[in-house]
């Protein structure tokens, strides 16, 4: 009943995290949307001269929401390790587990061999 708990416990943490990094890629695909069409579909020299300077204004401000962007793809990266090094942890936790006892490892201790 215990190693049940616990695989319980382990699907929760590794299902949060996909969670976590859903929302973040979410986001980043919004910025990058916003960054796509809001300003780069905006440049067309060849049709419309004046667009340059609309362009140019709204340089800094599309600067800001694509840092914004990297931001949310570096945690992603982060997101992604981590969740990585949880996955070996469990592996490597089954491999050495024999099938017959239940497990006596805890959710801190799989938790602090992962950091």
């Amino acid at each position: 009943m215990q190693q049940h708990s616990q695989h319980l416990t382990n699907y929760n943490l590794i299902t949060d995290m996909v969670l976590d990094i859903s929302i973040a890629l979410e986001k980043a695909q919004l910025m990058q949307n916003e960054l796509n069409d809001g300003y780069f579909a905006k440049w067309e020299p060849i049709k419309k001269k004046e667009e340059i300077y609309y362009v140019a204004w709204d340089y800094d401000r599309y600067g800001v929401i694509a840092r914004i962007g990297e931001d949310y793809l570096y945690e992603i990266k982060k997101k992604i390790e981590e969740l990585e090094k949880n996955i070996k942890a469990l592996r490597d936790l089954q491999i050495n587990e024999p099938a017959e006892q239940p497990s006596k490892t805890t959710t801190n201790e799989i938790e602090a061999r992962c950091v």
